[in-house]
């Protein structure tokens, strides 16, 4: 019960947020003051869900109080599923609010960085990345649809909102195909690990550098037929010299 009530003030409080404050202008302060006061009461009555309640507004307190950063970056989303709430009351809980008036990347241990320190060094061109965005499409590997400006983000560090994985070892496989080919940095493990950009399937955290080296490693193992379909779509951004120097190997 309190999860569903704080789900649905969370959705609330984004969808407020875009029509009041950044459509039609309203002060943030009053904003702020405006929603508290109107969700003060409950219909519960009994001391447990009083006092879930009373948590619950506590949390939009600090959200609206301290976070408005984090409020503007996922009231882009509309309708957020369960998933994108969680990954903002990860950020609420784990990361420190930006400098006022600037707009930061943070990591998964809240340290700031600044973007260009996360990127992978990706050069592909815009026809490029739409073919590597349907890759990652038809491969699975999130579980979030992406598109070339989304991928080129996250390629580039500086994702505003974290993908979530779907499988792991797909996702490094991925990611070794493009570093074996030199389309991004050797060091992709611990950039990807050190932005935080990337969220688990299991506990929805932040991957981790070993854990994608643990990944490569099981799927390099045990190769399959979607392996070998992400490797046909990485070919084809290479320059045809090189493209076909890998064929023939």
């Amino acid at each position: 019960m309190a999860r569903n009530e704080l789900d649905g003030l969370l959705r609330e409080v984004l969808s407020s947020y875009k029509t009041e404050v950044l459509v039609g202008g309203k002060l943030h302060n009053l904003f702020a003051k405006d929603f508290l006061n109107s969700h003060h009461h409950t219909d519960r009555q009994d001391a447990k869900g009083l006092n879930e309640h009373r948590k619950n507004l506590g949390i939009l307190d600090g959200l609206l109080t301290t976070r408005e950063d984090l409020l503007r970056q996922f009231s882009m989303e509309d309708d957020p599923d369960r998933g994108k709430l969680e990954c903002l009351l990860h950020l609420y809980y784990t990361t420190t609010p930006p400098p006022r008036g600037q707009v930061v990347l943070t990591s998964k241990t809240g340290g700031e960085i600044p973007s260009r320190q996360l990127s992978l060094g990706c050069s592909l061109n815009d026809d490029q990345m739409s073919l590597i965005a349907h890759c990652v499409n038809e491969a699975r590997l999130f579980e979030e649809s992406v598109d070339a400006p989304m991928l080129r983000s996250l390629l580039e560090g500086r994702l505003s909102v974290p993908l979530h994985s779907k499988n792991n070892r797909l996702l490094s496989f991925f990611f070794d195909q493009l570093c074996q080919h030199r389309l991004i940095l050797s060091r992709w493990q611990h950039l990807l690990g050190q932005a935080g950009s990337i969220l688990g399937p299991k506990d929805g955290r932040p991957l981790r550098h070993e854990q994608f080296s643990n990944a490569l490693t099981h799927a390099k193992s045990n190769p399959n037929s979607m392996q070998e379909k992400i490797r046909h779509y990485v070919r084809q951004v290479l320059p045809k010299g090189e493209n076909t120097n890998t064929d023939n190997k």
